[in-house]
């Protein structure tokens, strides 16, 4: 089936940012990473299609953790693994400070709502009218921006979330009901008009089998929203440049997987989804900028750089047209729909 595309996003990523002290999480990074080489790992198979890549296909190494492709479904991932339980208290470590510093702090917050959450809200209304006033729910909705905006647009809103302080402060700040996991309804999900799972399933063990409950428990107009980091991506080639800088994205102490294009088809069409649209946009060459400023003081404080970050969504214009973007952004519906 024809996939619609569309290209870029512009923001002004650095007002984003401008919590983030990129030095400190790089410290901070590096010793979680540390603590995860020290413990005991084991190999662990492909977390979309199960196979176990006895040979070795290294794609990067990130504070000495070293990611490989699947040779069946071409995922990214890491291989050797301290125990699931042991992993994700360290991820849910470091989630806990990304939420503290990037969106738990209102002013910015704010400027995501708008900018980055409201963009979203707006494309699938665009390309999925008739889902308008329908019930919107968003799984690993952290503060939740997204349904401020859905909210904004008529729909009914539901987050979910694990994490106890972004419920409350989506609860605080905007009235917005999220619940844990544990507690979400099978008959709410019965009435969804949207799914939104952004950024959520690199951070799963069984991304498919999350993905399996969904698709059985909704109608069969409900439309899918997901995003996941795309592996083949300008940020990607930075990072594996300069990995002694790298605080998001290829971070072995939170994304255990990124996707490509081939996994993240391979894993919607097991499960019954079909991917209708997707839009390129991604942080690449602002990202690649704080690499290299990092790493040389002379460019951080020259002409070129303040060139670069003058023309920095013109440029990431570029990258998202060749499809090179640090997101994978896609709707997707129930096959034969």
């Amino acid at each position: 089936q024809h996939i619609q595309e569309t290209f870029s996003k512009p923001m002004d990523i650095a007002r984003i940012k401008q919590t983030v002290n990129r030095r400190e999480d790089v410290t901070y990074y590096a010793q979680c990473c540390r603590e995860l080489r020290e413990a005991a790992r084991k190999t662990v198979s492909c977390a979309i299609c199960g196979q176990r890549n006895t040979k070795r296909s290294v794609q990067a190494k990130i504070f000495g953790l070293e990611y490989i492709e699947c040779a069946r479904c071409r995922h990214i991932y890491i291989d050797l693994l301290p125990s699931w339980q042991e992993y994700f208290e360290m991820e849910n470590k470091v989630s806990k400070r990304m939420n503290r510093n990037l969106y738990e702090n209102k002013s910015v917050n704010m400027y995501r709502v708008e900018n980055i959450a409201g963009p979203k809200v707006e494309y699938v209304l665009r390309q999925y009218p008739d889902c308008e006033n329908g019930l919107w729910v968003d799984v690993g909705c952290g503060t939740g921006e997204v349904l401020v905006c859905a909210r904004q647009k008529g729909f009914d809103v539901l987050g979910v979330d694990t994490n106890e302080s972004s419920r409350a402060f989506a609860q605080k700040e905007y009235d917005i009901r999220v619940v844990p996991p544990d507690r979400l309804d099978d008959q709410v999900l019965e009435k969804a008009a949207v799914v939104s799972v952004f950024n959520v399933l690199e951070h799963m063990a069984e991304p498919g089998q999350f993905l399996e409950q969904m698709v059985h428990l909704t109608p069969a107009q409900t439309v899918f929203v997901i995003e996941v980091p795309h592996y083949h991506s300008l940020s990607s080639e930075a990072q594996k440049t300069y990995p002694d800088y790298v605080n998001r994205h290829l971070i072995p102490c939170s994304h255990f997987q990124l996707f490509t294009e081939p996994s993240l088809k391979f894993l919607l069409n097991q499960k019954g989804l079909e991917i209708t649209h997707q839009w390129w946009f991604g942080q690449d060459v602002y990202e690649m900028i704080q690499l290299m400023s990092l790493s040389d003081e002379k460019f951080r404080l020259s002409p070129l750089c303040e060139l670069l970050m003058r023309n920095l969504n013109e440029l990431q214009g570029v990258v998202d047209q060749k499809r090179q973007s640090d997101s994978l952004f896609v709707l997707a519906q129930k096959m034969n729909q």
